[in-house]
């Protein structure tokens, strides 16, 4: 029974070195054989880091096209929605990773209410204080 096996030599600069084969016979012996396989192998590498690269770019026009949908529509409500919505699947992948995910989400979510509370809180103070200083009472009259 024999056994093959490839060695590439790789430089700092990159280069390769046609691949050499070797066959080892079951007797310890070996039998080197010299391939042209370094074409085909710098071209998968090429084909491999260009997809690599459209991958990359794509995601960052699809994250930059998010992220600024509001600024270049002018819809900042469904910049906000699509925001919540992008938070809301970040937190379900966190709870697939088990307990502790679960717990952090369940955290997020509990800071993230109560800062809401807190805004609209604050939110109502502020509008009461405006319509005070309108003369508006609780009944909606002047006087």
């Amino acid at each position: 029974m024999s056994y093959k096996g490839y060695k590439v030599h790789i430089t700092k600069d990159g280069e390769t070195s046609a691949p050499s084969e070797k066959v080892y016979n079951q007797n310890g012996g070996t039998q080197a054989q010299s391939t042209t396989k370094a074409g085909t192998v710098e071209a998968g590498g090429r084909k491999k880091a260009i997809n690599i690269g459209i991958v990359y770019l794509g995601k960052q026009a699809l994250n930059y096209g998010l992220s600024n949908y509001g600024s270049l529509t002018g819809d900042y409500l469904g910049q906000e929605k699509i925001s919540a919505g992008i938070e809301m699947l970040g937190l379900v992948t966190l709870t697939t990773t088990g307990w502790a995910g679960v717990l952090a989400a369940g955290t997020s979510i509990g800071i993230k209410t109560l800062t809401r509370g807190i805004d609209i809180s604050k939110s109502r103070v502020a509008s009461n204080i405006q319509m005070e200083r309108l003369g508006l009472t609780q009944g909606g009259s002047r006087l």
